[in-house]
């Protein structure tokens, strides 16, 4: 859901966020119900920042991280046609993307974003389905 920045800064202040994380000129929160969800057993499917996964990895056990990858080219080609950022910031979050895919923990799990939507999501539903999510994630804290 999209919130102002006064609506992020209440709900931050009131710890209404699970993580939360600035990336690209923006803010982003996942809600405290998601560790209601966790203690009931629930498992949750979070689409969260890759910067700030060794934090989510130190707060939540048998967290796995799925890595949606694009390659390279078609990455510039999408940031290019979206035009939200300038050469220098899209040549900036080509590096650091690179840089975080190297740095991804063992156990990290890949979907190729290459090609189409539906085969994207095709990939995080197979994946899904083969993990089962048999042990749910728990907070640690």
């Amino acid at each position: 859901m999209a919130l102002s920045e006064v609506e992020f800064s209440e709900r931050l202040k009131h710890d209404s966020f699970a993580m939360h994380w600035h990336s690209n000129g923006l803010s982003y929160g996942i809600g405290s119900e998601m560790d209601l969800w966790l203690e009931r057993g629930i498992n949750v499917l979070v689409n969260g920042s890759r910067g700030w996964l060794p934090e989510a990895l130190d707060q939540y056990e048998n967290l796995v991280p799925v890595w949606v990858r694009v390659e390279p080219g078609m990455l510039r080609q999408r940031l290019e046609a979206r035009g939200r950022e300038d050469q220098q910031a899209i040549e900036a979050r080509l590096a650091r993307n690179a840089e975080l895919e190297q740095a991804m923990p063992p156990g990290t799990l890949f979907v190729d974003n290459s090609g189409s939507l539906e085969q994207g999501v095709m990939q995080l539903l197979d994946i899904v389905a083969e993990q089962g999510w048999r042990q749910p994630v728990t907070n640690k804290g």
